[in-house]
């Protein structure tokens, strides 16, 4: 009976939900908007995605559509939730480093650190995440960018209809059928040893190009 409570929890829960965000994502209307240039990096570039905590149901189906060809690994906490989203992320192709920018940020620092060490992984974080404040720039996502030499890329979700739930995030749920903008904006390089000045001025260039908005 154990076992297959695990099976329920670890395979056939994230399978249904899986299938269920995958059947919601194709009613979108996608529009992808390559600022970033990512069609011309070739398989070695490379790039730190930063997306608000509250746009992250949109990610999965908008990697299987658009970026399938990029091993994306995806900071996630290391809460029930956090396992949750992982498991469901993983039936997308997407890879998880867990921990967050602000509970058990050196582990999952050094963890993205190996996964950009290796040309052509790309890495994905939620500077606002896991708890917020909702549009509030955390430091890991600068200090990762520094150490690794890997550029920033802000990822602006946009959706023209959605419902927004209650949460510290103000989680979003665009509706279905409705018109969604996934932006690549360009990329924003960070020196290996930026001062506080710079890392600050780094911050506010990413938070503008995802747009503090509802």
């Amino acid at each position: 009976m154990k076992a297959l409570r695990m099976w329920i929890r670890q395979v056939f829960l994230p399978t249904l939900a899986g299938v269920l965000l995958a059947c919601w994502g194709r009613t979108l209307r996608m529009e992808f908007v390559d600022s970033a240039g990512e069609r011309d990096w070739g398989p070695e570039g490379q790039a730190l995605l930063a997306f608000w905590h509250n746009r992250i149901l949109a990610l999965p189906p908008f990697y299987a559509r658009h970026l399938p060809h990029r091993p994306i690994h995806v900071m996630i906490s290391l809460s029930r939730d956090g396992q949750w989203i992982s498991d469901v992320i993983r039936w997308f192709g997407l890879r998880s480093v867990r921990g967050s920018t602000s509970r058990h940020a050196v582990r999952a620092g050094k963890e993205m650190l190996d996964v950009l060490a290796e040309r052509g992984n790309w890495g994905a974080v939620t500077p606002d995440g896991p708890r917020g404040p909702v549009y509030s720039m955390g430091a890991g996502l600068v200090q990762i960018a520094a150490l690794s030499g890997v550029p920033i890329v802000p990822l602006r979700v946009d959706a023209e209809r959605k419902w927004e739930l209650r949460s510290w995030d103000r989680f979003q749920i665009p509706w279905p059928f409705s018109r969604v903008r996934f932006t690549l904006c360009p990329a924003i390089q960070v020196p290996p040893d930026p001062s506080e000045e710079v890392c600050r001025e780094v911050s506010e260039q990413v938070a503008a190009a995802l747009g503090r908005h509802a």
